[in-house]
């Protein structure tokens, strides 16, 4: 919808100057005050998916109960009718983003001062509840006179009163997300720190600490791997400036500084050498740290294409034997490298792959109680239960994935990678009481050595997977649409447990399944929340929800015509939450509206 020259309630749309994952960002005048403001208007492929209008309305509350001098103020919060829109109206702020200005570069000292003003902020929201969850440099406005100013709040999370939480638990922006958002575990005043010490940490080395060809790739990196040196990116950041970015940056929040205010106060007191740019010219260090990432891999390609074809035009003025020989020599060193990077990024996808299947939760007591007779799945459960994993392990870059079970032990699966259709052909097999798999197509073409790497990734999870399990898989085959399998003890074997996580991760996973389960499958929503409400029984998030699952639940059996089953998930509410209005009223015989708590 093409909105310039419209009026969006008393205000004249000018100009678009900017548009994020949700929302557009207008200029436009008020004419009773003679003033330019800023609009952000949902955008039409969200303005009728009802997660996203919550979400819309909810940075609007959560700015609104904030004044600080480096908050971006919300003036007006509004639905347009006219044009089936809703809007935040703030202020115009000319200077642009933090973005902007690192491809200009920013003296060191008002680097420091810029991400000081931005810990200020931080440590004033979450003072009064509100976790920011999305720290960037395009969401750090500058004034002309370079103030800082922190916008965009539509994934924040309000410790008081929401009710909500995000589906699928992984919602933010690769290169700034703490290992805590990526993981799904609870997410706290820290984990902001962790962005902004990356944004500060990319204002002094110019460029962030991870970088890689695919977001999966980053995400692996900000849990796993640790940042580089600061100063070997930039030698002129002085020691007490580089240990106080690298304890932001630290993977165990316990270890960072417990408040954005203390971050700040610590960037305060560094005491900085002569006056200069923060960040040095951005360079290709792959050949001066000897380090050979797919993204360095593929710039070195590129810069060796540019170089080598100016030097072969040089020399086809003289002796085109030598350019054809150049050439030729050119081509098979692009085709080498770019092997590399696949193959380097295969080993990535590898072993996110094997550390998600070894250490998959399961009570193998239970599973080991009766063993000895086969088990039939379907394409279905199969299909529920992958869809359920890629939510947690795969950060929303697979989506919709589709199984198909086929004679001789094959398998198909389909899924969207970041929108494009990606068809997996693999076949089972058994080795050792474990299942193993082969990936034999890639959308029809074989995969060679990478669908070795992949295969060798998911095949080590599943042995050690199996290692610790007092059963052993004894038989395996399957037929079109479904896989008949069966277990035997493993004589003397004890289970062994899988990696303890603490109750907030516990918590976390059980929630994500939870909105899974919503409004598909009551009974299993309510006994997950159950259970993470045993966990964590001063979780009032968990409260609200396991009250209005009851409800929920309880009007969906009215509307089937069993009146006596919702009695008792009414009851079942007001137990949960004595005093509930909805529950109440429904058991006196009024036709309630369902509770707005949902994902």
């Amino acid at each position: 919808m093409e909105l310039i020259g419209q009026e969006i309630g008393t205000y004249q749309i000018v100009e678009r100057v900017g548009e994020g994952g949700m929302a557009a960002v207008y200029r436009a005048h008020q004419p009773s005050l003679n003033r330019d403001v800023a609009i952000k208007v949902l955008s039409g492929k969200h303005a009728d998916e009802d997660v996203f209008r919550q979400r819309f309305e909810r940075e609007a509350k959560a700015v609104a109960q904030l004044t600080h001098p480096h908050i971006v103020p919300i003036h007006d919060f509004g639905e347009d009718r006219v044009h089936g829109v809703q809007y935040i109206v703030t202020d115009y702020i000319k200077g642009g983003s933090l973005h902007d200005a690192l491809k200009r570069g920013l003296p060191m000292a008002n680097a420091l001062a810029i991400i000081a003003q931005v810990a200020d902020a931080l440590d004033y929201a979450h003072a009064h509840g509100v976790v920011h969850r999305d720290i960037k440099p395009g969401n750090i406005l500058l004034t002309e006179d370079g103030r800082a100013l922190l916008t965009d709040f539509g994934i924040a999370k309000i410790a008081e009163a929401t009710q909500y939480t995000e589906t699928g638990a992984v919602i933010g922006t690769p290169a700034y997300m703490s290992p805590e958002q990526i993981t799904g575990a609870a997410v706290d005043g820290r984990s902001d720190v962790y962005s902004l010490g990356i944004v500060c940490y990319e204002l002094l080395a110019g460029q962030p600490p991870f970088r890689a060809d695919t977001p999966l790739a980053v995400l692996h990196q900000q849990v796993y791997d640790p940042p580089p040196p600061l100063r070997q990116l930039n030698p002129r950041v002085p020691g007490e400036l580089e240990r106080v970015v690298a304890r932001a940056l630290a993977k165990d929040r316990a270890q960072r500084y417990r408040t954005a205010g203390e971050f700040a106060a610590a960037l305060r007191k560094v005491k900085l050498g002569a006056p200069g740019l923060a960040a040095p010219a951005r360079v290709d260090r792959a050949a001066a740290d000897g380090v050979f990432t797919p993204s360095r891999l593929g710039a070195l390609a590129r810069k060796g294409t540019v170089r080598a074809t100016r030097f072969s035009l040089g020399l086809l003025m003289t002796v085109s034997k030598w350019m054809l020989q150049l050439m030729a020599a050119l081509a098979i060193v692009s085709v080498i490298l770019g092997t590399i990077v696949i193959v380097a990024l295969s080993y990535v996808v590898a072993d996110v792959a094997e550390k998600a299947i070894a250490n998959y939760p399961l009570n193998w007591k239970a599973v080991a109680v009766d063993v000895d007779r086969s088990i039939v799945v379907d394409d279905q459960w199969l299909q529920s239960l992958i869809g359920a994993e890629l939510k947690t392990y795969a950060f929303e870059t697979l989506q919709d994935p589709v199984v198909h079970i086929r004679s001789a032990n094959a398998v198909v699966v389909s899924a969207k990678l970041l929108n494009t259709l990606v068809a997996l052909d693999a076949r089972l097999y058994l080795e050792s009481g474990a299942p193993q798999l082969r990936l034999e197509r890639v959308n029809g073409v074989t995969p060679y050595v990478v669908g070795g790497i992949l295969s060798d990734g998911v095949n080590r999870g599943l042995r050690q997977f199996y290692a610790r399990a007092p059963v052993a898989l004894v038989q395996l085959e399957t037929s079109d649409g479904q896989a008949t399998m069966r277990f035997a003890r493993v004589p003397g074997a004890e289970p062994t447990p899988a990696p303890t996580r603490s109750p907030a991760e516990q918590v976390a996973d059980l929630l994500t399944r939870v909105d899974a389960a919503w409004d598909r499958d009551w009974p299993e929503a309510i006994r997950l929340l159950e259970q993470a409400n045993t966990i964590d029984q001063s979780n009032t998030l968990i409260v609200e929800k396991l009250y209005a699952a009851h409800y929920n639940f309880g009007q969906n059996l009215v509307v089937q015509g069993r009146p006596g089953d919702a009695i008792q998930q009414y009851q079942a509410a007001l137990a949960v939450k004595p005093g509930g209005v909805e529950a109440a009223q429904a058991l006196a015989g009024l036709s309630p509206t369902p509770v707005a708590t949902s994902r």
